[in-house]
């Protein structure tokens, strides 16, 4: 008796699991017969559209790349120029609160001539950033006492990208919605939804970059209590892109 109430039990339980299994399948067939529904509502009367908003930007920040170089026939000796170089150019920073500073890339490498090192060179790099572009000029001309300019950047600050991206982005929907309502409206349609959309964030134009001898030359030509260069502009876009659903 107790081995036919097992018996009993164990089939009892077999079959709650058929139908647990079954109403697992019955849930999983109507899942995707609804998402076939909806995969066919959506498979028809799909129009892709983009709208882009821009803006010229007046390029707010200065970055100024310097580099202190030694060469000597020891390595220790071309390292000590760069090292008493840089000291001096640190303490032409002390106190000034206006300008980001940070030393960078120190490397000492030997020079050869026929195979055998005949010299050390030694270098290091100084960037500076700043957004008040006339005190960064002015500065850059007294560090090049000692320093030569490796590299000169304008763009945009980080702060003011944001706003005006904030702003473009404003901007960039409405429009999109705009072109998405002009789009039904010369199909006849009624209506839209929308399928997808996507945001992207961009700067582009000409960054002005000055180098090396050429932005040296122009630095040199001019007094140190008047800047020599123009931070230009850069074009900062938002682009807004997606799908509708024309709805009639």
């Amino acid at each position: 008796m107790e081995y036919l109430w097992l018996l009993e039990a164990k089939v009892i339980v077999r079959g709650r699991k058929m139908k647990i299994l079954q109403l697992i399948l019955f849930v999983i067939v109507l899942s995707c017969s609804v998402n076939g529904v909806f995969a066919d509502e959506l498979n028809y009367n799909l129009v892709r559209l983009s709208y882009k908003a821009e803006q010229k930007v007046e390029n707010d920040t200065m970055r100024v790349t310097f580099v202190a170089s030694g060469q000597a026939e020891n390595a220790k000796d071309a390292s000590d120029k760069v090292n008493e170089d840089m000291a001096w150019a640190l303490k032409k920073l002390n106190g000034i609160g206006f300008v980001k500073s940070q030393t960078l890339g120190y490397q000492t490498y030997p020079q050869y001539k026929n195979k055998v090192i005949v010299s050390w060179r030694a270098s290091q790099q100084l960037l500076l950033e700043s957004v008040n572009i006339v005190e960064l000029t002015v500065l850059t001309g007294v560090l090049q006492e000692k320093l030569k300019v490796q590299n000169m950047q304008f763009q945009v600050s980080t702060q003011m990208k944001r706003a005006v991206n904030d702003e473009l982005l404003v901007l960039g929907i409405s429009g999109f919605r705009e072109k998405a309502e002009l789009i039904v409206k010369s199909m006849g349609g009624k209506e839209y939804k929308v399928v997808s959309m996507d945001v992207n964030e961009n700067s582009y134009g000409p960054m002005v970059n000055y180098r090396n001898r050429q932005m040296n030359m122009a630095m040199s030509a001019v007094p140190a209590s008047e800047p020599g260069i123009e931070s230009g502009e850069s074009n900062l876009a938002v682009d807004v892109a997606g799908s509708i659903q024309i709805l009639y």
